[in-house]
């Protein structure tokens, strides 16, 4: 075995302990949040969350009576992302709503829009 096998081998096993790493300090600091709270963290309405744990884009909880979200699930699908490269495919991207173009008026055509 020359130098650049066991040099390549050490590169794997340090990239799959620091995944293992990531992924450990993630599970420790799950907290079970409610869906306003994601909601609140994701930037988008408490609906959105809940159509998604009813979608099963997000898994979710009811032990206690009201849903509650499981943070780990989110930070999780970070660390594989970072290790392949690519965006994992449930990751909630917040739509931007468009604001309806106004009309273009005589005033602003005269005006330039400022008046």
């Amino acid at each position: 075995m020359g130098i650049e096998d066991r040099l390549n081998r050490l590169e794997e096993e340090n990239a799959a302990l620091k995944d293992r790493v990531a992924y450990l300090e993630a599970v420790g600091l799950d907290e079970f949040l409610p869906p306003k709270a994601i909601a609140i963290k994701m930037h988008c309405s408490k609906s959105t969350v809940l159509n998604y744990i009813k979608s099963g884009r997000i898994q979710a909880t009811r032990k206690l009576g009201d849903w509650r979200i499981p943070t780990s699930q989110f930070y999780k699908e970070d660390s594989e992302a970072e290790r392949t490269g690519a965006e994992p495919e449930s990751m909630i991207r917040p739509q931007r709503r468009k604001t309806p173009e106004k009309e273009v008026t005589m005033k602003d055509i005269v005006f330039g829009g400022k008046g």
